[in-house]
């Protein structure tokens, strides 16, 4: 992994860990919560408050729950900074598409939070209204003045009632998690989900990045820590995307202990190489396999991204856990990918015996045949077309073949095409053909389907100078 790479990182993000520890939220801890409406029905859900200390941020996760199968129908969260002078800044986001920004001013046994964003119907705001008992262990929540969520305007919500408790929701059947959870805002992200590694030439490992999907499949959130020499965590952050409520285009946050700001978003380069944009750079990842991946960062020239030559390797870490290994049954976008691009059309190679007095004026026919093949190819009816001198040829044997690729069948058979193309570059092809035949002598044709096969990933800047071919019969009954 190259060290320079991580810098750069670094750079873009604009923060560090700091030596001092975070104070954890005066909830810290699961709560079971339940609301009244005016018409008597409830709502009812649980909410996490912990600290991340690697990151230096505080976090908060609220579900709320279908009462018949509890299963959650809507969820949000927060990301807050570490309060100073009794206030916390937060970035909020919920499933159903609205987020924003607010700030927490604690008192003794409570807190005032004013909070704005946007939505797809408009904007959204209000004053969330908290206290807590003695013992720490109740709270009541509502919202004044709660304007763009179900109700245009609320002057004050129905009051949540909450008490803490010191076990899972899921362990005691309280909370379903659907088996779709991890269905994501977008397939093509699908990949990254899981733990990933990146190490030195000596094998010590330099960063650790977890991708996980969030609020229900609705965001993409990414914890990424540096370690230092000792192991320990030198810097770090979120990357939270998600889809923005105005233009649904996918957006991406950027969340430290110092703060919050929106930062780019992402590119999709083909196949599962993705581009996440950030500032004014990109990291461009590219799946070597499912579970490798090759990252390298690039900067903008004259209005292009350019590769600045600093990168690193992630590898996938293997989680033994069911709820990480959850969802990956299936084919992997990566594996999709490939296979989609898998040639199964035909080939039809025609071999043929030139003399060498012949080959100036054999190859200079082919030439002019190659204008009217990529004609042809214009039409749909053909992929590829290349003449090719075969190098281990001996005397009498063929030594040059072209070599046709068909998308079908139909295609190859189709002689139709023929009689649909300019000949005024060619003088007729009839013409053509008295400049050709005299000059080579046909020597059989091969026709192939394609099975299977496999590309480089850098294959699209390669030129291909030698084409190997091996002959195989399959023994019978062994096919």
């Amino acid at each position: 992994m190259n060290k320079i790479g991580y810098i750069l990182l670094a750079t873009c993000i604009h923060f560090a860990m700091q030596s001092q520890e975070i104070t954890k939220h005066p909830l810290d801890g699961v709560w079971k919560w339940k609301s009244t409406k005016e018409d008597g029905s409830t709502e009812q859900g649980f909410r996490w408050y912990w600290t991340d200390e690697a990151i230096g941020i505080h976090r908060i996760a609220n579900v709320s729950l279908d009462p018949e199968t509890l299963k959650p129908i809507h969820s949000w969260s927060v990301f807050q900074t570490s309060t100073v002078e009794g206030i916390g800044d937060r970035l909020w986001v919920d499933t159903d598409g609205r987020q924003g920004r607010s700030t927490e001013r604690f008192s003794k046994r409570g807190s005032s939070t004013t909070f704005s964003g946007a939505s797809a119907s408009g904007n959204v705001s209000g004053i969330i209204e908290l206290a807590w008992n003695k013992a720490g262990d109740t709270f009541e929540e509502h919202v004044n003045h709660f304007t763009g969520f179900e109700a245009a305007y609320e002057k004050r919500s129905p009051t949540i009632e909450a008490h803490k408790i010191d076990y899972k929701p899921r362990e005691r059947g309280e909370i379903v998690w659907p088996e779709n959870m991890r269905a994501l805002l977008d397939p093509r992200l699908q990949d990254l989900l899981g733990n990933w590694e990146s190490t030195d030439k000596d094998g010590k490992v330099g960063l650790r990045i977890k991708f996980s999907p969030w609020l229900l499949g609705h965001t993409l959130l990414e914890r990424f820590v540096f370690l230092d020499a000792e192991n320990k965590p030198s810097r770090g952050g979120y990357n939270l995307t998600r889809k923005d409520p105005l233009n649904d285009q996918l957006i991406m946050y950027s969340i430290s202990r110092n703060g919050f700001s929106q930062v780019g978003g992402w590119d999709f380069l083909g196949g599962s190489t993705t581009g996440q944009r950030q500032g004014g750079g990109r990291l461009v990842r590219t799946f070597l396999s499912e579970d490798e991946i090759q990252a390298r960062w690039q900067s903008k020239q004259d209005g292009e991204f350019v590769d600045d030559g600093n990168g690193y390797i992630l590898k996938r870490q293997q989680a033994g856990d069911a709820e990480s290994t959850a969802g990956n049954k299936d084919r992997s976008y990566h594996q999709r990918s490939l296979d989609a691009k898998k040639f199964t059309g035909f080939i039809k190679t025609d071999f043929k015996i030139v003399n060498e007095s012949d080959e100036a004026a054999y190859l200079a026919a082919e030439q002019e045949w190659k204008g009217l093949h990529e004609q042809i190819m214009q039409k749909g009816g053909l992929l590829h077309w290349h003449v090719a001198r075969i190098t281990n040829a001996k005397p009498g044997e063929p030594n040059y073949a072209t070599v046709q690729v068909y998308a079908s069948m139909e295609d190859m058979q189709d002689g139709s095409v023929w009689g649909s193309l300019d000949y005024a570059a060619v003088g007729g092809r009839e013409s053509l053909g008295k400049r050709t035949w005299p000059h080579v002598k046909h020597a059989g044709s091969d026709v192939y389907q394609a099975m299977d096969q496999f590309w480089s990933p850098d294959a699209g800047d390669m030129e291909i100078d030698l084409i190997n071919m091996g002959y195989m019969s399959v023994k019978s009954g062994m096919h």
